[in-house]
């Protein structure tokens, strides 16, 4: 049985997935000038604030997802119980 930190160590790496997928990755850009602007872009701060964040909200959708999940499991159990 898994503890609460690799519960949290295990959200906070599918979260950070989760950003990369969909904002971080190396797009297929043919255009040189566009990956230019793109790589230079990831260098900001105001990106990194919007990875943090986006991260954050990522960590929360993935907890609630995990905690409805215990409950319909904890429902099946109690209905099986009955």
């Amino acid at each position: 049985m898994t503890n609460i930190d690799d519960l949290q160590s295990l959200i906070d790496q599918q979260a950070h997935t989760a950003f990369d997928s969909k904002f971080d990755n190396d797009w297929d850009l043919e255009n040189d000038d566009a990956r230019l602007a793109f790589q230079a872009l990831k260098n900001t701060d105001e990106f990194k604030k919007f990875r943090d964040a986006m991260i954050k909200q990522y960590k929360g959708q993935i907890t609630d997802d995990f905690l409805h999940k215990i409950e319909n499991i904890k429902e099946i159990i109690k209905q099986a119980g009955e």
